[in-house]
């Protein structure tokens, strides 16, 4: 059986649809992905291996994508990470090599040792980690409890 099949439109008018016949008398129809020109018949590049072909050169706008990170040794005087963007998520890490804890604010305040153990405020012991996803701040403040401790803070939006 050839491709292609015959319909009947509103008018009683025979208008051919383009299919392609597979497995004996059955067929599949073309669909054209539409580029929004007016009776085109042309073809949107692709296939089964590598998908659609798309042009990213001619996009409107680039992708609005930020990512920050540090490994900073801490001190008893607490520091802010201010990460120059509202975050899509956070995550802060205790270094493992660390001897004591960490506290962390990461609700806009500061942080500070003993922590407030109120929300925003928690202690990172070395080696444990926090992450936020999904977590909208511009900045997470650190403070060692004793002595220099590394802390790895992370965000991306």
């Amino acid at each position: 059986m050839a491709d292609d099949v015959n319909i009947l439109d509103a008018s009683n008018v025979v208008k051919l649809v383009a299919t392609d016949e597979i497995a004996g008398a059955r067929h599949v129809e073309y669909i054209k992905l539409m580029d929004g020109t007016d009776g085109s018949a042309a073809v949107i590049a692709g296939g089964a291996t590598y998908g659609l072909k798309v042009d990213v050169t001619r996009s409107d706008s680039a992708p609005s994508i930020s990512f920050y990170a540090i490994k900073y040794a801490l001190g008893t005087s607490s520091q802010n990470f201010a990460f120059g963007f509202l975050s899509g998520f956070v995550e802060v890490q205790a270094d493992g090599a660390n001897d004591d804890d960490i506290a962390i604010d990461w609700l806009g305040g500061t942080a500070v040792v003993p922590s407030a153990n109120t929300a925003g405020d928690d202690l990172l012991k070395p080696g444990e980690a926090r992450f936020f996803p999904k977590w909208a701040v511009t900045s997470v403040s650190c403070i060692a409890v004793s002595g220099t401790q590394t802390v790895s803070v992370r965000a991306a939006r």
